[in-house]
């Protein structure tokens, strides 16, 4: 990792704000509400030629009296939002312990809180450079306020608007200055031959496992977990090696049903960042809970999945439930599931299954592997005159329909995009090819080629709507 900042201080200061001002885009969630950054969140910045890691993390805060009522009729109760507080300070106290320069944001409206206090005393003692950002001055004429946070023992205070970005360039020449004037954040020209991390976005219902297979993974604790669902709250991206090749893994929300979930709450801008890390995502694994089984919540993730055209893997999490006296699963039982499973899907005939325990760590990086595999199979291209001979075969192997002594004739075919696999093939007339004509095209191209994973596109174009030799 590069250089590293990380941001920290009491809930609500304007933290995420701040980091998606600096990264330049809405990487964080941003809610006016208590607790809604949770996991340490990583983006990179650039600034005049240098580049460095920011990390956004969770409000720190202090248990109060008031909290048996507070969080009384909270989902998790009082115990499980003590329980998050502390894995959240724990989570912000490691983001500090990596950094190189660390932003302490302070609400300058408010003024200083015990919870301030109490974050000032956790970062004098790591001796790192401190920036105290008297965040929220909006005007000018308010700078006056930044000058009572000098009370927090830290020489150097920036009056800031996260929301304007108001000074947002002195502080970064003054980040910049800080990690070493001879820019050894400046990143190293890319190599074009060097390939990009694959990116496997994790998602499924809540409490399905996601976060936990992420620290297997990344063998830490970076990910909070908890057994109350939506622990999660924001999609966030980790960098990971599995068999000597560097994946990026997305954590993401677990994704309940929309009539579930409050119109403007953070679940559902939560829920939206998930969908949005299918579309951002190479591969999609979904982890599924085997004790449920495949739901109609995940079919219809599955159902997403397939129409974004993503290829995708269906973990299967928690098998150690299952396990013989003598350990693992046997083979029936997993052939009995996968079957079940396929039987709700039929739209995704191409689906493949893996088999795991997060909690346990058995099978996690099979995950990975497999995402590989199915990422593989949906990048490769069969040239025009293997797909042709392909389709040509399948033609003969089963006579096309026909309508009034006219029948359907391929004349060309060739496969336009990858990922997902497309293939366009020119016909005499489209109007004669039925649906179940079609899937019998696409099922014989998947025997003659390993597609398992991906989805596949079929186009039919008549022959004169388009000059197919352009």
């Amino acid at each position: 990792m590069n250089r590293t900042v990380a941001i920290v201080g009491k809930p609500n200061t304007g933290k995420s704000t701040l980091f998606n001002k600096l990264v330049g885009k809405r990487q964080a969630i941003v809610k006016d509400e208590i607790g809604v950054t949770r996991d340490r969140n990583y983006a990179e910045v650039e600034w005049c030629g240098n580049t460095f890691t920011m990390i956004d993390t969770g409000g720190i805060t202090i248990d109060t009296p008031d909290d048996d009522v507070k969080f009384k009729n909270v989902d998790g109760g009082v115990e499980f939002e003590r329980s998050i507080r502390r894995h959240i300070k724990h989570q912000a106290k490691l983001a500090i312990n990596t950094a190189d320069v660390v932003l302490f944001v302070v609400d300058a409206l408010e003024g200083i809180t015990s919870e301030d206090r109490l974050v000032a005393d956790i970062l004098r003692k790591t001796k790192k450079p401190v920036f105290v950002v008297a965040n929220k001055l909006d005007n000018p004429e308010r700078f006056d306020k930044a000058w009572e946070l000098y009370e927090l023992g830290f020489s150097e205070v920036f009056p800031f608007s996260a929301t304007h970005g108001i000074n947002s360039g002195d502080l970064l020449d003054r980040i910049i200055e800080e990690l070493g004037p001879n820019k050894v954040g400046v990143a190293p020209e890319s190599d074009p031959n060097t390939e990009s991390p694959l990116r496997i976005a994790i998602v499924g219902k809540p409490n399905s496992g996601k976060s936990t297979l992420t620290n297997q993974l990344l063998k830490e604790e970076r990910m909070i977990v908890s057994s109350i669902s939506g622990t999660t709250r924001d999609s966030v991206d980790v960098e990971v090696e599995v068999g000597g090749k560097k994946y990026i893994l997305t954590d993401t929300a677990g994704m309940r049903k929309k009539g579930q979930i409050e119109y403007q709450s953070t679940e559902r801008f939560s829920v939206e960042r998930s969908l949005e890390s299918i579309k951002n995502s190479d591969v999609v694994v979904l982890l599924v809970d085997i004790e449920e089984g495949l739901t109609e919540q995940d079919i219809n993730i599955l159902t997403f999945i397939n129409e974004e055209g993503k290829p995708s893997v269906i973990a299967v999490n928690k098998i150690d439930m299952h396990e013989g006296k003598k350990g693992g699963v046997s083979r029936e039982f997993i052939y009995k599931t996968e079957n079940e499973f396929k039987a709700k899907i039929p739209f995704m005939s191409y689906a493949v299954f893996t088999f795991l325990s997060a909690l346990k760590g058995r099978q996690c990086e099979e995950v990975v592997k497999v995402a590989n595999k199915v990422y593989n199979n949906a990048s490769q291209r069969i040239s025009t005159g293997t797909l042709n001979q392909i389709l040509q075969d399948a033609f003969r192997l089963v006579q096309p329909p026909s309508d009034k002594g006219k029948r359907l004739k391929l004349l060309y075919a060739t496969q336009t995009k990858t990922n997902p696999p497309t293939f366009k093939l020119f016909v005499n007339s489209r109007e004669l090819a039925q649906d179940s004509y079609v899937k019998y095209i696409e099922n014989f191209i998947r025997k003659a080629k390993d597609f398992m994973g991906t989805p596949i596109r079929i186009e039919l174009t008549n022959r004169n709507e388009e000059n197919v030799y352009e």
